[in-house]
């Protein structure tokens, strides 16, 4: 498999051959499988290219209403607003 790439880490996969954006929604292609690679062929030029999907878990936080109760995170946004 050659490891150099035209198009890396885009938001969707790109054709190599003529640069055309390829949807990856139909999940009969297997592109949701991380570090594995995908065989496509381009809806555009009809030229096949291969596919290799890089996985990204991104986090969010925030205090529990729980923890928000306690004076020391002091008042909830609601008895801000009350106020």
């Amino acid at each position: 498999m050659n490891s150099t790439y035209e198009y890396q880490y885009n938001p969707s996969p790109k054709c190599p051959h003529c640069g055309a954006d390829y949807s990856p929604s139909d999940p009969d292609h297997g592109l949701y499988q991380d570090d594995e690679y995908v065989d496509i062929v381009c809806p555009s030029c009809s030229k096949e290219f291969v596919c290799k999907v890089h996985i990204v878990f991104e986090y969010s936080t925030a205090v529990s209403e729980e923890a928000a109760d306690d004076d020391a995170w002091g008042p909830r946004e609601t008895e801000l607003e009350e106020a």
